[in-house]
């Protein structure tokens, strides 16, 4: 029998392991429900929402060193010996519940160094994302950085140096966006902290079983805002933000909302399996294959899922949150709720309950759709998926767009072209995308390549190779937690690499953490026996949470610098787009965004809003003298000083010269400076072939319409401003070949071609249109077709305004015309007296 006075230290000790355990039960609250709170931000993408992430991930690594969940079993020896505890019902603690990486391994293999690292790395694979952008973040002499990453060396030494007429520099990063980069570094090392926290907390069952509840929850409430949303107003988000394409629930991107219904429903799934293998017999009647009996099979589980509760509320969750992905109209999310769903049948159903799952999984979608038509909301999704137009694989700009990333890949290889920054990195190579910027590649993985190169890649398929390891290992467990967890571990894996094969919904903070929650549980519960010498001692124990508050405490503050920076910039976007914004708001203005560049140097996108604030003094300043000085009409005045007529009217402008204005000269030099941050901007190059009037400027003028024509060569407008500059600065050659441009992306505005080129009286038509030489042959039907398009045209003007080459060629053409229309137009060229030109 104890004394009184042990039993009252035991009591002190159980007391404080209590409390240290009640520490890592709040911190599990919080770090499952962070995802589904962070979505609430539009998916969480507002910058001073990471930066409360960065908050709250430091919160989180002080819990986790100060807290213990691991002494559970201490507390239940008091309990026992206050006759209080119950029986342990924890199959994990089993010895046959105890999978190896490898069957039949010796001991020491499980006490390997690989073993401690497969635990680990999901956060050695985010360190590593923080580890490669911090690289290429860093000055590199110029001969190094041509040799890990040419395109990033041909960006600093060769089109930022062209641009600005100024000597290449010695030392420059990898990254073609350092200030992009430096915050996806930050973002990256936020995301290593959760990834610790789960790695720590997760090795409780009871915590993986919280983490798989929270996160179906979390998918259910979104779901549910989702077909609010969609049935108040499904072309608005739900906070009233408008954006191209279609939200749902909070998100401005209904992909990135997919993605998250999709790791939801992975979990609610992984649930159903708990709750199907949790029966204590389960284990032998398994062994028996349920009596061999399909039809057994079948009524076994359907009283399962109707007469058990949480059973029941599961599979009703389960089809909510499938009639979200069907509404959110993402073919992504679809697709990858149909890749999961296979994968689980394959990886683990037996053969003999593959009829069974795959009725249950066409039963779930016919109520989910069901459902949908009872509440009037439509299948988005699948409709989209369905349509019999060829979108999905014809003129798509995203398919047409994934060229271009792997282009810009390859010529950035080995070492990428800047996490964060690939809005500038395929800009020098493409060929094949749409009109419009792609600032993501619409493919997580293409987008990787290009901004990561070989060590994200290698890291990313290290990382893949051993969660499907690991996975193996969890389904061959006997605990039902683990089972159901490699269950969901399955489904999540196939339905996000799937779904981001057509998205970027792993770069948002929401779908980020709720996945590396995920992949933390499984490499911890499938590694229960990694060797913890190290973690045992006191020294590594307090060595990590240090090392990680350290980085986060320094990514918080580039996050807030960040944020601070957005913040200006969208009040002053707003304040510019206010009708009586006067002078000396403008003023105000332009001291506020003087101060944050003091603040935040590396910040581009400050540099450029200071340029469109100088450029509105400019004009201000502009008209004022010139009312002042040659008595003309403020509409005159206004007309005159316009930037885009500012070469064409430059004799008209009055006093100082244009190379005198301090306004102009001050946005030359951000203009420049810009470029030295970030060496393909464009807008940089906008500023200084429109603004630049230093000494020789004419001669640097050339070059950065042959730039801009570059990056912009798939857009028609910004061709036809390049094609207009050009002919205001006299340069000719330049315009014909961005009219000529414009004409092989998009036929249909060779009618606002003719009238500029008939305007101008310099550039002739044949000189434009984008054919090799006299079109003798009638098998490539866009050019002929063009062509003749062209001739009638020239046929609605004077005949002093033709261009009789065109006509020649034309009429070269129809020497054998194919349809009425051809032949109507044949007569009237020969009415026309029109003739072949010599060498046809």
């Amino acid at each position: 029998m104890k004394s009184p006075k042990s039993v009252s230290f035991s009591l002190q000790i159980s007391t404080l392991a209590f409390l240290r355990h009640i520490i890592h039960v709040v911190a599990t609250l919080l770090l499952v429900a962070i995802p589904g709170v962070v979505a609430l931000d539009y998916g969480g993408a507002l910058p001073w929402t990471i930066w409360i992430l960065s908050a709250m991930a430091m919160l989180l690594v002080v819990m986790v060193a100060f807290g213990d969940s691991q002494t559970s079993s201490s507390w239940g020896a008091l309990l026992d010996e206050l006759h209080l505890a119950s029986t342990d019902t924890d199959p994990s603690s089993r010895p046959s519940d105890q999978p190896r990486l490898v069957p039949h391994t010796n001991p020491r293999f499980a006490s390997s160094f690989l073993e401690w690292g497969a635990r680990w790395t999901p956060l050695l694979l985010v360190l590593c994302f923080a580890f490669v952008a911090m690289l290429q973040t860093m000055p590199w002499g110029a001969a190094f950085v041509s040799w890990i990453s040419p395109a990033s060396a041909k960006a600093y030494q060769g089109w930022a140096p062209t641009a600005t007429g100024t000597a290449a520099l010695e030392q420059f990063s990898v990254s073609v966006s350092p200030w992009l980069t430096t915050n996806f570094t930050a973002r990256a090392i936020i995301l290593a902290a959760f990834a610790y926290a789960a790695g720590c907390l997760m090795r409780h069952r009871h915590f993986v079983l919280a983490m798989l509840i929270g996160l179906a929850g979390m998918a259910l409430i979104h779901a549910a805002v989702g077909h609010y949303q969609q049935a108040v107003s499904p072309h608005v988000n739900l906070f009233g933000s408008r954006r191209v394409g279609q939200p749902f629930g909070t998100f401005v991107n209904r992909s990135h909302a997919g993605a998250l219904l999709n790791i939801g429903l992975a979990c609610a799934i992984g649930l159903i399996s708990v709750r199907l293998h949790g029966h204590r017999d389960y284990p032998s009647r398994r062994q028996h294959g349920l009596h061999g009996s399909f039809q057994r099979l079948l009524i076994d589980r359907a009283q399962t899922l109707l007469f058990d509760k949480p059973s029941l509320f599961l599979s009703l969750g389960i089809v909510f949150i499938v009639s979200a992905i069907l509404a959110c109209g993402s073919r992504g999310a679809l697709l990858g709720m149909l890749a999961g769903t296979l994968a689980c049948a394959a990886c683990t159903v037996s053969t003999q309950r593959m009829p069974l799952f795959l009725l249950t999984a066409a039963f779930v979608a016919f109520i989910a759709l069901m459902t949908m038509g009872k509440t009037g909301i439509e299948a988005s999704s699948l409709e989209r998926f369905l349509e019999s137009s060829p979108s999905m694989t014809q003129n798509n700009a995203r398919l047409q767009h994934w060229p271009d990333g792997l282009r810009a890949a390859r010529a950035s290889l080995p070492m990428g072209g800047g996490l964060g920054a690939y809005r500038y990195v395929h800009l020098p190579y493409q060929q094949t995308s749409g009109p419009n910027w792609f600032q993501n590649a619409d493919n997580q993985w293409v987008e990787w390549l290009a901004e990561g190169g070989l060590p994200i890649t290698g890291a990313l398929l290290c990382t893949l190779a051993t969660t499907l390891v690991l996975l193996r290992r969890l389904l061959s467990a006997s605990d039902p937690v683990n089972r159901g967890l490699a269950v969901a571990g399955v489904f999540a894996v196939a339905a996000i690499g799937v779904s981001q094969t057509f998205d970027f919904a792993l770069t948002v903070s929401s779908v980020a953490i709720a996945a590396t929650l995920l992949a933390a549980a499984i490499h911890v519960r499938a590694t229960e026996h990694a060797p913890r010498a190290l973690t045992r001692s006191s020294t590594f124990h307090w060595v990590g949470p240090i090392f990680l508050v350290v980085l986060v405490a320094w990514a918080q503050k580039q996050i807030h610098g960040e944020a601070s920076a957005t913040a200006i910039l969208n009040r002053s976007k707003a304040q510019l787009a206010d009708a009586g914004l006067d002078y000396a708001d403008l003023l105000t203005q332009e001291q506020t965004l003087a101060r944050a560049i003091e603040e935040v140097p590396d910040c581009d996108s400050l540099l450029n809003q200071q340029c469109i604030v100088q450029q509105r003094l400019y004009r201000i300043e502009r008209i004022g003298r010139l009312l002042s000085q040659q008595r003309i009409s403020l509409e005159k005045a206004a007309q005159t000083t316009k930037l885009s007529q500012i070469h064409a009217n430059k004799e008209q402008l009055g006093d100082p010269p244009l190379h005198e204005d301090a306004r102009l000269q001050r946005i030359t030099e951000l203009s420049r400076h810009e470029l030295e941050l970030c060496p393909l901007s464009e807008t940089a190059r906008w500023n200084l072939a429109l603004l630049d009037f230093s000494a020789g400027y004419r001669t640097r003028a050339p070059s950065l319409l042959r730039q801009l024509s570059i990056l912009r060569c798939r857009n028609g407008d910004a061709l036809t401003q390049v094609a207009t500059l050009a002919s205001q600065m006299e340069q000719p050659q330049l315009a014909a070949q961005a009219w000529r441009q414009l004409l092989s992306i998009d036929e249909r505005r060779l009618p606002e071609v003719i009238e500029q080129l008939t305007a101008s009286g310099t550039i002739q038509l044949h000189q434009v249109l984008p054919i090799e030489g006299p079109p003798t042959d009638t098998e490539r039907p866009k050019t002929r077709e063009l062509l003749l398009r062209a001739a009638e045209y020239q046929l609605q003007l004077p005949p002093q305004q033709r261009d009789p080459i065109v006509l020649g060629w034309a009429m070269d053409l129809l020497r054998i015309p194919i349809s009425a229309a051809e032949r109507d137009l044949k007569v009237r060229l020969n009415l026309e007296g029109t003739a072949s030109p010599p060498g046809m």
